[in-house]
């Protein structure tokens, strides 16, 4: 500006750079930062993304980021971009590990100044546990004659999961407040209560509810089920295995109540004639079943001999169908507890054609005299066979040929008589062999009879007989009674006689 007048001025511009100076360090948006954060995330999930800011320019305002106070256990988990300032997850975060982080994190400018900011992270609980069931304390084997309600197993349960997630909800009774749930599977011989223990939790208890019966179901494998309140829902499973133990509640039994045998007497010794069976549906020593004779005579004791451990019997002596045709014992079948069963045994002993027919003579004339009428008694005769049926049938028959004949008086009983005429001139001797024949011919017998033809007893008086109505065969009954008199007479006068001799007429054996 000049002084004249007027005044006159001039301008000129005068441009002044201030330079900058680190006079400001950088300030966090929030100096505690609240982050919630689930578990489980996959790695380079984003945590937070902090931020600071300087007022400074240049590099006095270009901040760097970094954690402060930091575990290395936190520095494997998270990650934090020292230029953006983000923090992402680069392991595994899990909520049972550790529920809550608290992160220091610095910016720094580029002349020094820092300022500190803190987060608090939060982990979120995720139903990524199910309930872990154990059996602290298992009874098994358990005898089959246990009481109901007699507890079979204590069970714990634990689920990590945290709230709702490790919260749980009991099936079995719905009604009790307890919220683990438990299902057990496959099974209705067993259940589920709740007792409450000293420290007032209340705990499950496997107990029994219906009896057991091992001859139906040995052993029982048991699934428990405990189920949390999640979402998604998830469950543990337990497995328990109960074995059954046997208790002496069968006693044997026998096949059949009544056993029924046929044996020929001809078997020989240490046949087995029989096997008795018994089941006892018991195991071990409860289920051995042992047999023995019951109530039996002395003759069964001798001929029988019974395997206690097989049931079989066998015949000790020779079975003989004249001397017992039929047998009848019991038997007991008793197990290691002292149950038994009883049946009875009934053998029949069938009859073997083993007896030859027996000839007895009991009378006999040897000396007949030879003017003897036919039909003059010989001798008498029992014919008898010990065996029975058509066994013991009987025919006796001698040769056709000699002058005698058989004639049946009775079943078993013989007459041996004349048939014809007699000729001491012309055969003074006969040798007659009587055959006894059984009818199946199985087997036979023979006797031989000596019978002499004597000269005519002239001194006996001669009987006259009249006609007084009588058939003729009364008198010929008559008839061979009164010769069989003199017969006998004669053969009483003969061991009187010291020496005989005999005709040198010829000899006829028959």
């Amino acid at each position: 500006m000049d002084g004249g007048d007027p005044v006159r001025t001039g301008t000129a511009q005068i441009r002044i750079n201030v330079t900058d100076a680190n006079d400001n360090p950088p300030v966090f948006a929030e100096e505690v930062y609240q982050v919630k954060l689930k578990e489980n995330l996959p790695k380079g999930s984003l945590v937070l993304q902090v931020q600071a800011t300087d007022k400074d320019e240049s590099s006095n305002a270009e901040i760097i980021y970094s954690f402060n106070n930091i575990l290395d256990t936190e520095r494997q988990i998270f990650n934090l971009d020292t230029k953006t300032g983000k923090i992402t997850t680069q392991g595994i975060i899990d909520f049972e590990e550790k529920g809550t982080y608290t992160i220091g994190i610095e910016a720094r400018d580029g002349g020094g100044l820092s300022a500190h900011c803190k987060i608090d992270i939060e982990i979120l609980d995720d139903n990524d546990n199910a309930p872990e069931v154990t059996f602290t304390s298992i009874s098994t084997p358990i005898p089959e004659d246990s009481k109901l309600g007699t507890v079979i197993a204590l069970i714990k349960v634990r689920d990590p999961d945290a709230t709702a997630n490790g919260e749980y909800t009991c099936r079995i009774p719905d009604n009790l407040p307890f919220k683990l749930k438990y299902q057990l599977q496959n099974d209705k011989h067993f259940s589920l209560d709740l007792k409450t223990r000293l420290d007032v939790f209340k705990r499950p208890e496997l107990v029994l509810e219906k009896p057991l019966d091992r001859e139906e179901q040995a052993a029982h494998d048991l699934i428990l089920t405990a189920t949390d309140g999640g979402d998604p829902v998830r469950s543990g499973t337990a497995r328990i295995h109960v074995v059954v133990l046997d208790a002496n509640d069968n006693a044997p039994v026998f096949s059949q109540p009544l056993y029924r045998v046929s044996v020929r007497e001809n078997v020989p010794v240490g046949t087995t004639v029989a096997t008795v069976k018994a089941m006892d549906l018991d195991e071990g020593v409860n289920g051995e079943v042992i047999y023995t004779f019951q109530k039996i005579t002395e003759l069964v004791s001798r001929i029988f001999h019974l395997d206690s451990g097989t049931g079989d019997i066998t015949t000790a002596e020779k079975l003989d169908f004249e001397e017992a045709s039929l047998y009848e014992m019991e038997v007991q079948a008793h197990d290691g507890g002292g149950l038994f069963d009883r049946s009875k045994v009934v053998i029949s002993v069938s009859d073997v054609n083993d007896n030859a027919p027996d000839i007895r003579i009991t009378s006999l004339l040897t000396s007949v005299p030879e003017d003897s009428p036919p039909g003059t008694v010989i001798s008498l005769l029992i014919v008898q066979d010990q065996d029975s049926g058509e066994n013991g049938a009987v025919t006796c028959t001698i040769p056709d040929h000699v002058p005698f004949r058989l004639q049946k008086s009775l079943d078993t009983y013989y007459t041996l008589v004349t048939a014809r005429d007699l000729d001491r001139e012309q055969i003074a001797y006969w040798v007659s062999h009587i055959f006894s024949l059984s009818q199946l011919f199985y087997s036979a017998d023979r006797y031989s009879t000596h019978v002499r033809a004597s000269k005519s007893c002239q001194w006996l008086p001669r009987w006259q007989w009249e006609h007084s109505g009588r058939t003729s065969e009364d008198h010929w009954d008559l008839i061979s009674t009164l010769s069989f008199i003199c017969l006998v007479f004669i053969f009483e006068l003969l061991p009187l006689r010291s020496i005989w001799k005999w005709p040198k007429g010829p000899l006829w054996t028959i």
